[in-house]
C-alpha cells in the first residue's frame, strides 16, 4: 500500500538524505549516525569510527563487500520541482515515476542459502531492514551505489516489487501475447490504494483565548520588589476571521506489483574477501513492456503467467567508486579495501534490445 502524502514525502526526502546515512553493520552495538553538517559531533565521530572497525572485523571473518550500481535518483529527478511533480501524492502531480523508483525492491537470493539475500532498494538501509539492507549509499553522476556486507556465494535475481499509483486491476501491466510461450515467472497485481492531497480553502471564524491576570516586577531593591506592573485578565485574539488553506485527502486506486522469476534471469558470484562492483536490473515500470499468458483474476488480485519482461541495466563505474573519499566519511579502512575493487559482469540470460536514458535494455523471455 502506498503511503499518504506526508509520510510518503518524508520517506522520499529520507531516501535522498540516505546518501549520508551511516547505519549499524549488522552489529547491535554499532549505532547509526547521520551527517548533519560539516562539523560532526563527538558522539557521531565516535560511532562512525566504531562502525568502521565493525566493517573491518566483519570483512576479516571471510565475508565480502558488494557494491551495487543503481539508477541515479538525482540524475532522474535533478530538481526538487521535478521530484515533487512525480511523487503521485498530489492531485496536481503530472507523473508518478518517483513514487515507483523510491519504493522499488529487488531481491537477490543466495543460491545455497535462500534465507541469505541482498535487497536493492533506495529506502531500505541495514538499520531498517537488517543484514539484507545496504549500510552506505554513494551518489554518483548518473548512477548511485549501494554498499553491502555479504556472505560469499552466488546470488540470483528472484523478485521485483513496486507500487503502481493511479491504477486499477483492469489498467495494470501486461499485453496478452496470444501464443503459448513458456513463462519466465509470475506477475501478481494486488489492488491497493493511496491518498492524494488536494488544497482547498475554508472560512474560519475569529478565535481568541483568555490570558490570566499577572503581575511583573520592574524594579527590585535589596531583594524587595519596589515597583511592579499588574495586568488584569484579558482576551487575546489568536486568529482573525477569514479563509484559510486546508488539505483534504482522497483515496486513489493503486496496485502493488509483484514479479517472481521461475528461471535464473541474472546472477553473480562473490568470493570470500572480495570487494566487487555489479550492475543492477530493474524494470522502468511506466513504459516497461510485459507479455502475459493465462491469468486468474479476483476482486482484489490478478495472477498471470509472465512470458516476457523488459529490464534496464544500471551500469557501474570503477573509477567513480574509487574516487569516492571514504576516509572523509570516517571509513578509511573501507576506502583502502575499495581501492582493490573488481567489476563483476552479471551472468544475464536475456537479449539486448536497445538503450534508454538510464541504461541498456534487455528482454527476458523463453
Amino acid at each position: 500500500m502506498i503511503e499518504p502524502k506526508r509520510s510518503m514525502r518524508a520517506r522520499v526526502r529520507a531516501g535522498i538524505v540516505l546518501a549520508s546515512l551511516i547505519a549499524a553493520v549488522a552489529l547491535p552495538q554499532v549505532a547509526s549516525a547521520q551527517k548533519q553538517s560539516a562539523e560532526l559531533t563527538k558522539y557521531q565521530r565516535k560511532n562512525r569510527t566504531t562502525a568502521d572497525k565493525a566493517i573491518d572485523a566483519l570483512f576479516q571473518q571471510s565475508r565480502a563487500i558488494l557494491i551495487v550500481a543503481t539508477p541515479g535518483m538525482k540524475y532522474k529527478y535533478p530538481t526538487e520541482a521535478v521530484l515533487d511533480e512525480n511523487l503521485a501524492d498530489e492531485v496536481t502531480d503530472t507523473g508518478s515515476a518517483a513514487a515507483v523508483d523510491y519504493s522499488m525492491v529487488a531481491e537477490w537470493v543466495h543460491a545455497a542459502d535462500p534465507d541469505s539475500m541482498i535487497v536493492v532498494a533506495q529506502h531500505l538501509p541495514v538499520n531498517l531492514l537488517g543484514p539484507a539492507g545496504y549500510f552506505y549509499r554513494i551518489e554518483g553522476a548518473k548512477t548511485d551505489y549501494l554498499v553491502f556486507v555479504v556472505e560469499p556465494g552466488t546470488y540470483s535475481l528472484q523478485k521485483v516489487n513496486y507500487p503502481r499509483p493511479r491504477s486499477g486491476l483492469n489498467e495494470g501491466h501486461g499485453t496478452v501475447l496470444g501464443r503459448g510461450t513458456a513463462s519466465v515467472g509470475e506477475l501478481r497485481q494486488v489492488a491497493s490504494s493511496m491518498l492524494e492531497a488536494e488544497q482547498t480553502t475554508v472560512f474560519l471564524n475569529a478565535a481568541s483565548t483568555t490570558v490570566a491576570a499577572s503581575e511583573q516586577c520592574n524594579w527590585w531593591y535589596k531583594g524587595v520588589c519596589t515597583q511592579s506592573v499588574y495586568t488584569p485578565e484579558h482576551t487575546k485574539q489568536t486568529r482573525a476571521a477569514g479563509y484559510y488553506p486546508k488539505t483534504e485527502y482522497r483515496p486513489i486506486p493503486a496496485l502493488d506489483v509483484n514479479i517472481k522469476f521461475n528461471d535464473e534471469v541474472a546472477s553473480f558470484q562473490v568470493d570470500a574477501g572480495e570487494v566487487i562492483l555489479v550492475d543492477s536490473l530493474s524494470p522502468e515500470p511506466l513504459d516497461t513492456e510485459m507479455g502475459v499468458g493465462s491469468c486468474r483474476s479476483g476482486e482484489t488480485m490478478q495472477v498471470c503467467a509472465l512470458q516476457s519482461i523488459e529490464l534496464t541495466r544500471a551500469a557501474g563505474s570503477l573509477d567513480e567508486v574509487r574516487a569516492f573519499d571514504f576516509a572523509a566519511e570516517f571509513f578509511p579502512r573501507l576506502g583502502k579495501l575499495v581501492s582493490k575493487i573488481q567489476y563483476r559482469p552479471l551472468q544475464l540470460n536475456g537479449t539486448r534490445i536497445g538503450e534508454s536514458k538510464f541504461g541498456e535494455r534487455y528482454r527476458i523471455s523463453r
